[in-house]
């Protein structure tokens, strides 16, 4: 069995979309409201960067974050 990914795929790849979807859903629970450090801290070990990890969630809409950067959530 292959181990955590440690990246995500390019901007180019079609595949990224739905890639980032199912990250969001393995590592957040629906209704449940997260800081930064928190989603971070959910990456932390299973991604080499967490904070560009997060970024891309966001671009991709899989992850929504409120205008001051205070909470992030699922859709």
């Amino acid at each position: 069995m292959p181990g955590p990914a440690r990246s995500v795929p390019s901007s180019a790849d079609t595949e990224r979309p739905s890639v980032l979807e199912r990250i969001a859903e393995r590592l957040f629970a629906p209704g449940m409201e997260y800081t930064e450090e928190q989603v971070d801290a959910a990456a932390l070990g299973r991604f080499d960067d967490p904070s560009t990890l997060r970024r891309y969630l966001v671009e991709e809409g899989s992850l929504e974050r409120e205008a001051d950067g205070s909470r992030y959530r699922l859709p």
